[in-house]
């Protein structure tokens, strides 16, 4: 088994309380990097294949991406859990901790492909856009703000803030897209 749990809490298992939503992980108290790493490979593959051969997507195809990619946030959140809490400052002048999960979602470019994807989602573009939004909102709270120097994951997030100025969005979407700004916001007054 990839993540372990304490006697006193849950863990953070993907798949329960819906697409995307954060779950405590300060009760994972061990894991397997390579495991994990291998579970978000395969969950990227699943997702990936769905992406490819879906045009237009049906209900079920959103449906399974949203749920691979909940897998992959899960596991992401995990890693970057264990890099926070490993990370010393003598360790970070070497540079931080490997983060194998985060440094494929980075050089694979996954975000510009679940970008590209979900433009062609038709009726399920905001729903598609809302768990996106969550899934960035997530990675720049708990990356302590880190991966907005990266390129790959700047360029995505770039497109969907331009891609929704003058739109009209449900009171949901609305809200996330306000939390994210004011999360980038406050990333930007304290550099």
């Amino acid at each position: 088994m990839w993540l372990r749990q304490s006697s006193g809490g849950g863990v953070a298992s993907a798949g329960h309380g819906g697409p995307l939503r954060q779950r405590p992980i300060d009760a994972a108290t061990d894991c397997d990097p390579r495991a994990c790493y291998d579970s978000f490979c395969k969950h990227w593959q699943q997702a990936f294949e769905i992406i490819q051969h879906s045009a237009p997507p049906s209900h079920d195809d959103v449906l399974g991406v949203v749920s691979h990619l909940d897998y992959m946030v899960t596991l992401l959140l995990v890693e970057l859990h264990h890099c926070n809490k490993v990370s010393l400052p003598a360790a970070e002048a070497s540079g931080p901790p490997a983060a194998p999960c985060l440094e494929f979602l980075l050089s694979e470019n996954l975000l510009d492909k679940l970008y590209e994807w979900a433009c062609t989602t038709g009726r399920y573009a905001n729903a598609v856009r809302l768990e996106q939004l969550k899934l960035y909102e997530l990675l720049v709270s708990h990356s302590r703000h880190q991966l907005l120097c990266h390129e790959p994951f700047l360029r995505p997030l770039l497109k969907i803030l331009a891609s929704s100025q003058g739109e009209i969005f449900p009171p949901d979407l609305e809200k996330r897209l306000v939390i994210l700004l004011n999360q980038l916001r406050k990333c930007r007054s304290r550099y």
